[in-house]
């Protein structure tokens, strides 16, 4: 009975233990899985942060080269509308036409000169401009790349403070395990021991009844032969 008792206590604490081990497996998964989620989460978060901040910025250098173009196409307009005007002089100063010939070349050198300058001053907006979107977009990458890596410096702390949390769990659930189990194991030798002592007493009781059985048998025997003798004599 008593190895029947330690084997089945033993049974129970390694099926509690187990059970315990199950828990945890489980808890541990759900974690796990949970960081994925965030993971995940943040990760299309930066994702579409980025596509935004992209998507505006491609937007303002848009917006910037329609206006350029706008630009030029009013110099242009207003260079042949120039041109046209000094055409239009030379033809009424045919009387004077060598005179008309260097007012021509000279409203023309003029023109083109005008016109270089204005293509000039355009590549040269054109330039700055996109100088100060790759300065932007180098900045907003340096942005992003730092905000990206201290999202993932989070997830990695909180990853680790979790698995740190689950560990100290898991050492305090199989510590509480094995006290329960010790304390078990105790109060079941206990039990034992009391059963003995009282199994032990009662076997005594029994032991000092037969004594005391066994004494009055020999008085009565003696009695009846000393009775017997008696009445013989």
């Amino acid at each position: 009975a008593r190895a029947e008792a330690e084997e089945r206590a033993r049974g129970e604490a390694e099926y509690g233990l187990y059970c315990a081990r199950e828990e945890h497996a489980a808890a541990l998964a759900a974690a796990r899985e949970e960081k994925e989620v965030a993971v995940a989460a943040l990760e299309a978060q930066l994702a579409e942060r980025t596509a935004q901040k992209q998507k505006e910025a491609d937007g303002r250098l848009q917006e910037l080269s329609a206006s350029l173009e706008g630009q030029l196409a009013v110099w242009r307009r207003k260079a042949l509308e120039a041109e046209e005007r000094a055409l239009r002089a030379e033809d009424g100063r045919r009387a004077a036409e060598r005179r008309a010939q260097v007012d021509k070349e000279e409203m023309r050198q003029t023109t083109n000169q005008k016109i270089q300058n204005i293509e000039m001053k355009f590549q040269h907006q054109l330039s700055t401009a996109l100088n100060a979107h790759q300065q932007e977009m180098r900045a907003l990458q340096a942005r992003l790349g730092a905000t990206q890596e201290g999202m993932l410096g989070q997830v990695k702390k909180k990853k680790l403070e979790l698995e740190e949390s689950l560990e100290v769990e898991i050492r305090k659930s199989k510590k509480s395990i094995e006290g329960r189990m010790k304390r078990e194991h105790e109060e079941q030798i206990r039990q034992i021991k009391k059963a003995h002592e009282a199994e032990m007493r009662r076997v005594g009781r029994d032991v000092i009844k037969l004594q005391s059985q066994l004494e009055r048998s020999v008085r009565q025997s003696s009695s009846w032969n000393g009775g017997a003798s008696t009445f013989h004599s």
